[in-house]
């Protein structure tokens, strides 16, 4: 659900930005040419493409973290993994060779917590 609530909002924010720079291309070819209203035109444009291609280089800003917590002798060893999903941060933890034993849990942690980056993984 939250990836397809990411690609509407991606796809509504696409076409506001087209419309803010077909807007200012109609503003500055007009007869009653408004230079100053078409430049801010393409310059909010500019910047709603810059905020979204920071949104899009770096995954940390929407990729959700997940505890993962497994027994291996008597022992519990929890992990903090980002994923788009649990099975997702699970396969990613055994890639990086950090699920040693058991899986028994995990969890999809909240985005409003603050967790520091050496933490993770």
């Amino acid at each position: 659900m939250a990836l397809i609530a990411q690609i509407a909002f991606g796809i509504i924010i696409g076409g506001l930005t087209i419309a803010l720079f077909v807007t200012g291309f109609f503003v500055w070819n007009s007869r009653q040419r408004n230079e100053r209203l078409a430049v801010g035109l393409f310059i909010a444009g500019a910047v709603i493409i810059a905020v979204l291609l920071a949104m899009v280089v770096s995954p940390s800003l929407h990729v959700p973290l997940c505890w993962l917590v497994y027994r291996h002798n008597n022992q519990i060893s929890a992990v903090i993994e980002p994923g788009a999903s649990l099975i997702h941060a699970r396969m990613r933890a055994a890639l990086a060779n950090l699920d040693q034993g058991e899986f028994t849990e995990g969890y999809e942690l909240d985005r409003k917590w603050k967790i520091a980056k050496e933490m993770i993984g």
